[in-house]
């Protein structure tokens, strides 16, 4: 069991990484089941990422030449992005 009561399989998860906790949530839960305890989970989530992934990332030097490159190099590209909230 979760932290909060609230256990999800990876694979349910998986195929919905990058829309966001806040859209990610209530589509893999029972919406009544998080609604209470919504701000607790979303605040634990940032906790979580800020202390355990948030060290390994980093801006990259001269992204925008990178990505130029890569495009002209026929790579299809994609973009994610963190929302900073705080």
């Amino acid at each position: 069991m979760g932290e909060h009561d609230i256990t999800v399989p990876f694979n349910k998860v998986r195929k919905l990484i990058g829309m966001g906790g806040d859209n990610l949530l209530p589509a893999v839960c029972a919406f009544q089941r998080i609604v209470r305890r919504a701000k607790k989970i979303g605040e634990r989530r940032k906790e979580i990422f800020k202390t355990r992934y948030s060290p390994f990332t980093a801006s990259l030097y001269r992204v925008r030449e990178l990505l130029q490159r890569m495009c002209a190099d026929g790579l299809k590209l994609v973009v994610a992005s963190l929302r900073h909230e705080g």
